[in-house]
């Protein structure tokens, strides 16, 4: 092939690439740019031409620009995404990569740069990265929040139920170690174990349900939470509470907003608990469609 049908070809193929491709000499000045290129940076070639490039991008990359321009000239191809910015400084992703046009490349060797519309998918990308942060984030706190629970339970085990178990030993040895007591004793020491031991199967179940509610497997949704009240109620006796439940369709909820709303019972009982003395309470679960929800709703504890 002619060197004429070599620069023809060249030409042809430079000027139709969709592509925005750049000519550049040793130190990065634009020699020449498509069409392509001067619809992408929204600019003519007369006002391109002699324009150093790298000075054309957002300044944290232009450094990084520049060493590829001189890996290229050393005969090594670099591809670098980067930032440009509009006329409004809205800023926009583009991946270019600069080789030589010439194999070995050299100080004279022009360079040829190749830019991409790089955006949409350096979105998603960031995207992506900022929600997998988020999720760790959200999977340590998940972590720190179970940790925390563990934490207590471990220490009501502690404080409780191991002091409770030693109080039945101590009774059990106690009896044990006796050979002289009388009726009255024997019947005073088994009562307590009997009781302590009521008061173990109490807390043991309380925790289970702290863990994970049972009845709802076993009762049902309706059941579960006046079950839940009327346990509340028997430890509670100087708080009066009401409890109405103004659905027909608590069976259809699925397990997972059924234990939310078991859940948020839990939480107003315990509040209660927490924050009043001698009152009057109402807790009432009312018709999804009244409380603005779409599967359940709840009324807050009120004061009557």
């Amino acid at each position: 092939m002619k060197h004429t049908d070599s620069e023809a070809l060249f030409r042809t193929i430079f000027e139709s690439n969709p592509e925005c491709v750049t000519l550049l000499n040793p130190d990065g000045v634009i020699m020449d740019i498509n069409p392509a290129g001067e619809e992408c940076a929204r600019a003519s070639r007369e006002e391109l031409v002699g324009l150093t490039v790298h000075k054309l991008i957002c300044p944290e990359y232009q450094d990084a620009y520049y060493r590829m321009i001189q890996g290229a000239l050393g005969g090594k191809q670099g591809t670098l995404e980067f930032e440009v910015t509009d006329e409004s400084g809205a800023r926009f992703w583009k991946e270019a990569t600069v080789t030589s046009l010439i194999g070995n490349g050299g100080t004279h060797t022009p360079l040829i740069g190749i830019t991409r519309d790089i955006h949409e998918k350096k979105k998603t990308q960031l995207e992506n990265e900022r929600l997998l942060r988020q999720n760790r984030w959200l999977a340590r706190e998940l972590m720190e929040a179970q940790e925390a629970e563990r934490k207590q339970i471990a220490q009501e085990l502690h404080d409780n139920l191991g002091q409770q178990l030693l109080a039945i030993r101590m009774d059990a040895e106690y009896i044990q170690s006796e050979t002289m007591l009388d009726h009255a004793t024997i019947i005073s020491t088994t009562a307590h174990i009997l009781k302590i031991t009521e008061q173990v199967s109490r807390e043991v179940r309380d925790l289970s349900e702290q863990l994970h509610p049972l009845t709802l497997q076993y009762m049902g949704l309706s059941d579960s939470l006046q079950e839940l009240v009327r346990e509340w109620k028997t430890s509670q006796r100087n708080i009066e509470v009401t409890y109405r439940d103004d659905t027909n369709d608590l069976g259809l909820f699925s397990e997972k907003h059924a234990l939310t709303l078991y859940r948020v019972l839990q939480e107003s009982l315990a509040n209660t608990s927490k924050r009043c003395n001698k009152s009057k309470y109402f807790i009432g679960v009312s018709d999804p469609e009244r409380v603005g929800c779409t599967k359940s709703g709840t009324r807050d504890v009120h004061d009557k």
